[in-house]
């Protein structure tokens, strides 16, 4: 696998296990098993677990930029409160918030 897609496969593999059980309670080992590569090949692409996380925060961060609709009436705004009610009530992200 190329370089590139191994990276990406890293960090959707990353993210969902940061999603489902937080930050702290993920290691490199986890990370590393998810994909099926060593810790030792994991730490080749990332170096450490929190460059794994910024790299999961920065493609997070892409991917709403590339998402985001101006809603122009309220059954859109409704729509959109939806899509994110669903995208983010399931990560542990977001538990933490007042």
């Amino acid at each position: 696998m190329a370089k590139g897609g191994r990276r990406q496969e890293i960090l959707y593999a990353a993210q969902a296990l940061f999603s489902r059980y937080g930050y702290d309670r993920v290691s490199m080992r986890d990370i590393a098993e998810s994909v099926g590569i060593s810790v030792g090949n994991l730490t080749y692409y990332f170096g450490k677990k929190e460059y794994v996380m910024v790299a999961v925060l920065e493609q997070m961060d892409r991917q709403a930029e590339e998402e985001i609709v101006v809603p122009t009436s309220v059954a859109e705004v409704d729509q959109l409160l939806d899509w994110f009610a669903r995208r983010f009530s399931q990560s542990v992200f977001f538990r933490c918030l007042p």
